[in-house]
């Protein structure tokens, strides 16, 4: 849930009926006693009335003294508190969201106490804020149950819930078992199994279409509660039942890839994505009780998606599921920018690498969500974009020295200050033709032969492409290295560098359709196709001045004169373009991640020790 900000940022409050701002709420909350982890409950009186005014009245008591209670988790929605309900017999303001969850959840005969973070939280105290939401991992791990409110009474929320108490038992795996109705797929040549239309509808409105399953901070809740219950008006659904149906299958689930593999049914895919990766995060935190390790990184990748009202929160609504914050701590005292670049500057220094630039999940170009006023260097945690990377966190490459310097050095303005090896700036670049109809259509996979050969013939002399002139950094034939190139050096199923034994497979196919484009279809032979397909999806061709064949990101704004520079600790080059210089070191900002070929394993530092290329000094801005 997104939690509203402070007066001192930048983010607008949510108004109340007459109004004013949150923090002119009527002063309720009590300061919480320090140094013995006390927080408050919720105790929601009874009424057998369903529209009578909503009564609440604290209760204030430590984890310590295991007295049993509920937590809620629940879409804020619009940051606007416009519902009078009575707390401790005065006035308080809600959103609509929660009043009518609490209508729902209030017993007719009963009290029911629930720590709800919008109530139990002084939300106007940002020093209070800071100290409970830092807590909300043990809130949520000792509590007796989630009540994970989907929303007010919805027959198609219904009907998905009916539908999983009928598969209780079922096995994912065995879809067919269920007699759904059932088709090849022309692009996999798999069988794919679809439950009636109706069905599908209501599946994908209980697991995907809830607006709950976008908020960062549920994440966390139901992540650490012992015990989840779905709730849509009075319906309920244990979410135990979810995660039999999905069975004890360890699917390869991580912060770089679908929940599921890339064979998994559709349905499989479309329907449970995020209930498995929920699953997934469940086990990892039970697991991290015993000592398991839970990555930063990994928790803030794995979840780059889910959206909160306050930017910040895509930080701190996820630090609990971390085994290490990494001495990120919360305090909204502090801009989205100092948050920002201070998590950018620990992850670096944990992991002694580049990994949160050079390959990184948030796109740092082309990316009109990313907010103004982070270095270039910084992920926008809360706006992911659509992010290019060669093989995320996977040392397929090793550009750079394993790792780099730290405690790495940033300045109190935010430039990060690093060495670097240049290896030339950017010269040409190839016109991009998309291939992502490569299984579909001929005549595209004809229309990119013929263009990337073209751009080949303008760039490189007839010597150079009929192997009289062998590639520099190589010594290979430039026909070659131009093709090794296209597929990243890579094979697939699974991922590797190409073997001599690969190269002279890929060679004989890429010198059959340079010898007569009509054999195009040959490609489609290829061990390396599907990275073919990727890479010319997604990246474009150049040159250096250098005469070095690289890959750029296709949706990069490179131009003329950027630099291609591999860093210590980078498994990738980077893109940088100088911006400015001060004081002998070039300021750059980061526009991009590269391949080139040639510089892929370490070749730039054997370079720098024959003093063959020079490394400097250089800040990235």
């Amino acid at each position: 849930m997104g939690k509203p900000t402070t007066r001192n940022s930048s983010y607008l409050h949510g108004v109340l009926r007459n109004g004013s701002n949150i923090e002119e709420q009527p002063r309720i909350h009590r300061p919480l006693a320090s140094g013995c982890q006390e927080f408050r409950f919720a105790v929601l009186l009874p009424s057998s009335d369903f529209s009578s005014t909503i009564e609440c009245r604290f209760e204030y008591t430590t984890l310590n003294s295991k007295q049993p209670y509920e937590a809620l988790s629940y879409f804020w929605g619009a940051p606007a508190f416009t519902q009078r309900i009575l707390l401790e017999n005065k006035p308080f303001y809600i959103t609509p969201n929660l009043e009518i969850a609490l209508r729902h959840l209030r017993y007719p005969d009963r009290e029911r106490t629930i720590w709800v973070d919008a109530i139990c939280i002084d939300q106007a105290n940002v020093n209070e804020r800071n100290e409970q939401v830092a807590r909300m991992r043990d809130i949520y791990s000792h509590c007796t149950v989630d009540l994970f409110w989907l929303g007010e009474h919805n027959d198609e929320v219904s009907r998905g819930m009916e539908i999983m108490e009928k598969m209780e038992g079922f096995d994912i795996t065995k879809l067919h078992s269920l007699g759904w109705r059932g088709m090849a797929e022309h692009y996999d040549k798999r069988y794919h199994w679809y439950p009636p239309p109706v069905d599908w509808t209501a599946l994908q409105q209980l697991f995907r279409y809830a607006a709950i399953w976008e908020r960062v901070w549920v994440v966390q809740e139901i992540s650490c509660a012992p015990r989840v219950l779905l709730i849509s008006g009075n319906n309920t659904m244990e979410w135990d039942l979810v995660e039999r149906i999905l069975g004890s299958n360890d699917y390869y689930t991580d912060a770089f890839h679908a929940p599921f593999s890339h064979s998994a049914d559709t349905l499989t895919s479309d329907v449970f994505s995020q209930a498995q990766i929920i699953k997934t995060q469940r086990k990892i935190f039970r697991q991290m009780q015993t000592g398991s390790e839970s990555k930063l990184l990994d928790v803030l990748a794995r979840f780059r998606f889910k959206k909160a009202t306050d930017p910040r929160d895509n930080v701190f609504g996820l630090l609990g599921l971390a085994s290490d914050s990494l001495g990120v701590e919360v305090d909204y005292h502090k801009s989205v920018q100092d948050v920002f670049t201070r998590v950018a500057e620990c992850l670096i220094n944990a992991s002694a690498n580049f990994d949160i630039i050079s390959q990184s999940q948030w796109a740092v170009f082309n990316n009109p969500s990313r907010h103004l006023g982070l270095p270039s260097w910084v992920p926008d945690f809360a706006a992911p974009g659509n992010a290019t990377f060669l093989f995320a966190q996977r040392s397929v490459f090793s550009a750079g020295d394993p790792s780099c310097t730290v405690p790495c050095q940033v300045s109190p303005t935010g430039q990060l200050n690093i060495e670097g090896i240049s290896l030339g700036c950017l010269k040409h670049l190839q016109p991009w033709l998309s291939w992502r109809d490569i299984h579909k259509d001929k005549s595209i996979r004809h229309r990119f032969w013929i263009t990337a050969e073209s751009w080949l013939h303008n760039h490189l002399s007839p010597s150079q492409i009929q192997g009289a002139e062998p590639y520099a950094a190589t010594g290979e034939p430039a026909f070659q290295a131009f093709w090794r190139t296209l597929v990243v050096d890579c094979a697939d199923s699974p991922t590797r560098r190409l073997s001599p034994t690969d190269v002279e497979h890929e060679g004989k196919i890429f010198t059959a359709v340079h010898n007569d484009v009509s054999a195009v279809d040959e490609l489609l032979k290829l061990r390396s196709a599907r990275l073919l397909l990727q890479t010319m999806d997604d990246w474009r061709l150049t040159l250096t001045d250098t005469g070095l064949f690289a890959l750029v990101p296709l949706m990069a704004e490179v131009q003329e004169g950027d630099e291609f520079v591999v860093l210590s600790g980078a498994k990738v080059p980077l893109i940088l373009r100088n911006v400015r210089d001060e004081g002998g070191v070039g300021r750059y900002e980061v526009i991009g991640t590269a391949y080139v070929h040639g510089f892929m394993d370490g070749e730039a530092r054997s370079l720098v020790r024959d003093g063959k290329l020079e490394e400097r000094s250089i800040g990235l801005v």
